[in-house]
Formats: C-alpha cells, structure tokens, sequence
C-alpha cells in the first residue's frame, strides 16, 4: 500500500511538472519580453517607424530554408521577439539550427542595420566613451585569446586585423595599441564617425566588401553572423580573405548557453528581429567546416578560431537536430528556477556579494593547497 502511495504522489508530481513545463513552452511561442519593450525616446521613435516600415512594405521579406544546411523542415519555436514584433522562429527538420523563417531583403537587410538598428536595440544615436569602453575590453579579450592561440613572436609584421560589423571599433583598439594594421567595416556612419574619432581606421561597408580588401591575418566576426541570412556565403568571402595562415574569430550568442549570457534562460529575452540564425556549438562548427574552414578551438560559449583548410573539407553529415531539442527543453524547464534565482541574487546588497565572492576565493585557494 505504502509503495502504491508513494507511486501515486509521484505520477501526480511529473503530471504537475509536465503542465508546467508545456505551459512554458507555449508561453514562449506568445509572451512578450516587457522589460525589451521600448523606453527611451530614440527607442520608441525608432519603434514606431520601423513596424510602420515593416507594415507598408518599405522593408520587404522573404521565406527561407534553413541557413546552415539549406533543409527545408522545421518546427515552429516563436511567433514574437522581445520587443513585440511578429517573428516566426523555428528550430530545422534535420540539423540543431534555430532560424527566422521570414528575413529581410538584402535591400531591408542594409537599410535596417542603416537607420534602425542601433535605435531599437541601443537606445542611442550615438555611441559614448563607457560603450566604447565597453567594446575595447571586448577587444583585450579577444586580443589575449588570439595571442594564446597564436604566438606573439610568430606575428608576421604589420599584422594585419579586421573587424566585420565592428560599430565604433573599440574592439580594434588594443590591436592597434599592439602596432597591428587595423581596419573596421560597419553600415552606422554615425559609429564609425565617432571610432574614426578615436584614430581607427574604419569604413562603411558589409562583409560583401571583403574581396575589394587586402587579406587578412585576422578577421573577427564576433556578434555578427547570427544577424546573416546567408552565413555560409560570409565564411567563404571570410576564407578567401584571409592568408594561408590567417585566423577567423567567430563569436555568437548560442542559445545552448542562455543562462550564461544575461538572458536568465528565457528564449524571449534572447529573441529578437536582428538575429536571424541561432547557432550551437555543434552547428556553427559544421557550418564553419561547410565553408572550407579548419575548426582549430571551440568552446560551450560558441566562440570558434578557424583556418583556411589545406583543402576543401568534404561536408560532413549535420549534427543531429536532438542536441537543439535538448537546449531548448532545458531552457523551458528551468527558466522560472533562474529567473527567481536572478531576483533573490540581484537583492543581495553588492557588499555583501563582495564579501561571499572574497569567502569563496578564499576556500578555493585553501582546498587547492
């Protein structure tokens, strides 16, 4: 009796947390991220103008297969992102790519990134000295990866480095420092006006570009190829401009670590009109194999370093579509256990995070000894 008892209170807890579970699910498909809606003016303005671009055809779209491995399958994921547009996403038939089943138009695609972007998303028309900050420590990193990888005392004279999306060139900056030839291509005139400011050498212009440049030693993609429709024709233009040894930097915000990324496990948060592919670590390294390019590092955070393959890699089979399945069932399960994780956390006053943060060390370092 005991034994059926306990049975039972089981099968009625997992009926529990499966309703939860399937409730978040569909929540995903329709809430809406209110804290991404609109709040500074720039925002608002920039809001407005581009549902009444979307609305009256200014902004064409079209309907697309999946951009890694051209299958035209899929599952329905989304119908909004975070701040209220329409957005059908979906997860691929065959290979664990989620993508925007309805894109931009080249011709939308250059004037979005020209006159709405930076307002939707930054809430400001000009970049400041703290967002430029902020791209420069993007840059240090980079920097310190790069060089971990490759050698300093192997760096051919006059380095030479590229940034493909690379706003006000902050990232640029320490390269720079370094005696690097740097040279930064972005479609915001304003934050291009602004890093030129700061001494960069940057440009107007997409990664359809490239060809007209001289190749490369670096070239970084980072926060860009997600926002591509077509990012495998952007590996290749990327392969053929870099030399024999050249290195690509590829860093994307993959939904397999959305915990990690500031979006407290909610697919909402993370959704938006900008990103039209949704990368794993697992596709974005076939993709990259795709294009002729030598996975030589990749990690969890989906930040990949290739390089030109001595010959042209025979695609592989795509990864299978489960390790999508299984992101996305962990982000349903646990978003509501994150999320009040996240405001219990944010209610520690700061000194005493401080104090637990020294506590912590502290015992690391003792039981290392």
């Amino acid at each position: 009796m005991r034994s059926a008892s306990l049975s039972g209170i089981a099968e009625r807890y997992a009926a529990v947390v499966l309703r939860g579970f399937e409730k978040n699910r569909l929540q995903c498909r329709k809430r809406v991220a209110s804290s991404y809606r609109p709040k500074t003016p720039s925002q608002v303005q920039a809001n407005k103008e581009f549902a009444h671009a979307l609305a009256s055809g200014v902004l064409e779209t079209v309907e697309v297969v999946c951009p890694v491995c051209g299958h035209d399958s899929f599952e329905d994921v989304a119908n909004v992102e975070r701040q209220g547009f329409p957005l059908r996403t979906v997860l691929c038939g065959r290979c664990p790519t989620m993508y925007s089943k309805t894109v931009l138009t080249d011709e939308g695609l250059n004037l979005f990134y020209s006159n709405f972007y930076r307002h939707l998303y930054g809430g400001r028309q000009i970049p400041d000295d703290d967002w430029f900050d902020s791209q420069f420590r993007n840059g240090q990193r980079i920097l310190a990866e790069y060089s971990s990888f490759s050698e300093r005392s192997n760096w051919p004279d006059g380095l030479k480095v590229l940034e493909i999306g690379t706003g006000a060139g902050g990232a640029l900056l320490p390269f720079h420092q370094q005696g690097a030839n740097v040279i930064g291509i972005d479609l915001d005139e304003e934050y291009l006006s602004f890093g030129r400011g700061k001494g960069l050498n940057l440009v107007r212009g997409s990664i359809a570009d490239l060809p007209n440049l001289p190749r490369q030693n670096l070239i970084i993609l980072k926060d860009v190829l997600e926002h591509l429709p077509r990012p495998l024709e952007a590996l290749k233009l990327a392969r053929g401009s870099l030399t024999p040894n050249g290195v690509c930097y590829i860093q994307v915000p993959s939904f397999q670590s959305l915990k990690y990324l500031g979006y407290r496990n909610d697919l909402l948060r993370y959704l938006q009109f900008a990103h039209v592919v949704h990368f794993t670590r697992e596709s974005l390294t076939y993709l990259c194999q795709c294009a002729g390019l030598e996975v030589v590092y990749s990690d969890q955070r989906a930040i990949v370093m290739c390089r030109p393959a001595d010959s042209q890699i025979p695609a592989k089979t795509p990864p299978p579509r489960e390790v999508a399945v299984d992101a996305l069932n962990r982000i349903y399960r646990t978003r509501l256990l994150t999320s009040w994780d996240y405001r219990v956390r944010s209610a520690i006053p700061e000194p005493i995070k401080k104090l637990l943060r020294t506590t912590r060390s502290v015992s690391q370092r003792l039981t290392s000894r």
